[in-house]
């Protein structure tokens, strides 16, 4: 069926090909779907409207699962599908679009999200109340010279790896026809797939313990306002400033390689972040700081790129803060490569019986997510796709934008091009007001990072 433009609003709604489709969302699934991703990719150049909204309705016939429509039933089980349970949301739409008159150089993330076509409570990024809520949605906001496409994705399906992927199967469709599309088809992952028996819980309380220690899950009860493990840390880092790290990915490469063949730009990165975590005196030599990253676990589960889930594996490196002063950035930069080089499948599907163990015993997710960290911080790189491949035509993404969320201790790692047309990568950080001196000047004298404008 074609697409339904709403000339009013400048919306588009899109149709599935099946009649129905219903899933029970597993435990992974549902840990995670009270939040939703957002972000934009920005393109210079020319995209043709009428011709993006076909390939988005083309690429509906394989991705139909991202019509759908999230429910809870009356046993509280959630589950996907469409058509929508609600008559009053028979008129949602999939696509915004937005014509401008000025650059995209005076472009912010607020302008290119979708906004029309969610609730608030989507747009905020988290959602209480699922019955009813949409699995994504889109818009595609066209300037005098180029254009973003902004993004709103439930994860209880979409890391960013999945909406990489959905994106440039879309521009795939849209440069070379769905018939010579050379992708891989995108198909929903169920994590029903991924029992095993090597992690047993005898209570609640050590299930608990289990995802403070290994994911950094802590309990705390929504009506806290912080992880219950950093109360002593509360009444100094609860007034964090954050501050940008723009990274020089020239000078990173030659610092790389003195550490060997091995490291990558991530090892580094996470190592200046572990430096400027720990510089604060509100921190002492003899405790622990933990270092968490997100990493993509599809390779290790011998999945594809196609595979569509929140298959993002929670690691972590404990040190000592004495020893994350003393030791050198490659020093550093050597731990995490050794930790990402340790990791295998199973790890993942260990934790996959914390995540069973709430989804059985129906804790809510709004315990455990969404609270300030103050002695623990978590990397998530969103650099390491292949994202000149995301072509539509001949123009790429030159930059990849999210809304920070340093002050509860997630570091997002994106990407930009500044003035000169230079390749640079970005994070915003939440530390305490006495970093702040001592970050700008390590920045200065290792020359690998600047930093941004400082702000709440």
């Amino acid at each position: 069926m074609n697409p339904l433009f709403n000339k009013e609003k400048n919306t588009v709604k899109f149709f599935p090909t099946k009649t129905n489709w219903e899933r029970i969302m597993g435990p992974l699934e549902n840990f995670s779907a009270s939040v939703y991703t957002r972000g934009g990719l920005w393109f210079k150049g020319h995209i043709d409207i009428e011709r993006f909204v076909k390939s988005m309705n083309e690429s509906m016939i394989e991705c139909d699962f991202l019509l759908s429509y999230l429910y809870t039933d009356d046993k509280n089980q959630l589950y996907a599908c469409y058509p929508p349970k609600r008559q009053e949301n028979e008129a949602q739409e999939q696509l915004e679009i937005e014509e401008r008159k000025d650059s995209t150089e005076y472009s912010t993330l607020d302008i290119v999200l979708p906004k029309k076509i969610i609730s608030p409570a989507q747009h905020s990024g988290f959602v209480q109340d699922l019955n009813g809520v949409t699995m994504g949605a889109f818009k595609l906001t066209i300037f005098n010279d180029g254009f973003v496409i902004g993004y709103n994705m439930n994860h209880t399906l979409f890391d960013q790896a999945s909406i990489f992927y959905y994106l440039k199967y879309l521009s795939n469709i849209y440069s070379h026809g769905i018939e010579k599309s050379s992708l891989k088809k995108p198909y929903a992952f169920d994590s029903f797939d991924l029992e095993n028996e090597r992690i047993h819980f005898k209570n609640l309380d050590q299930a608990r313990e289990y995802g403070a220690n290994v994911l950094g899950f802590v309990y705390t009860p929504a009506t806290s306002t912080s992880s219950t493990t950093d109360n002593s840390a509360i009444d100094y880092f609860s007034q964090n400033t954050q501050i940008k790290l723009i990274y020089d990915l020239e000078q990173i490469d030659k610092f790389k390689a003195e550490g060997g063949p091995t490291l990558s730009k991530n090892d580094i990165i996470c190592a200046l972040l572990f430096k400027a975590y720990t510089y604060t005196s509100h921190l002492s030599d003899d405790q622990d700081f933990t270092l968490r990253y997100a990493n993509n676990i599809r390779s290790r589960l011998n999945m594809g790129e196609e595979a569509i889930g929140n298959l993002s594996h929670q690691c972590r490196m404990v040190l000592k803060v004495k020893d994350i002063r003393e030791k050198s950035i490659l020093d550093l930069a050597r731990i995490n490569r050794a930790s990402v080089s340790d990791i295998k499948g199973d790890h993942f599907k260990d934790d996959y019986n914390f995540y069973k163990y709430m989804y059985i015993n129906k804790e809510n997710m709004f315990d455990y997510i969404g609270k300030p960290a103050f002695i623990t911080s978590r990397v998530t790189n969103w650099t390491s796709f292949d994202y000149h491949n995301t072509k539509f035509d001949d123009t790429a993404p030159y930059s990849l934008r999210s809304h920070s969320i340093a002050a509860y201790g997630v570091n997002t790692i994106s990407f930009d091009t500044d003035s000169n047309g230079k390749k640079i990568y970005t994070t915003p950080i939440s530390i305490p007001l006495d970093c702040i001196d001592k970050v700008v000047e390590l920045g200065k004298t290792t020359k690998l990072f600047t930093t941004g404008d400082v702000f709440k």
